[in-house]
């Protein structure tokens, strides 16, 4: 999987929490490991990244586009 998006969260404000996304990604693409997948990338006591993985450019700009719509969180490439 080439193509990823980086999240930022704080493990302290459940509000921020990115695991809302994983299970929109699972409704709206396919499940964990055909077309996308993801893991933390820092570990962190309040602040992690979460780093998600997908097979084309077109699914990480989509799903980057949804989650900086319907949160006020830092998403980087």
């Amino acid at each position: 999987m080439d193509y990823r998006i980086f999240i930022h969260y704080n493990t302290q404000d459940m509000t921020n929490s990115v695991d809302w996304f994983e299970k929109y990604l699972e409704e709206n693409l396919s499940n964990k490991g055909s077309k996308w997948w993801c893991q933390d990338v820092t570990d962190y006591w309040d602040n992690n990244t979460r780093c998600y993985y997908f097979r084309n450019q077109a699914d990480a700009n989509k799903f980057r586009f949804v989650y900086k719509m319907s949160r006020n969180d830092k998403v980087h490439e």
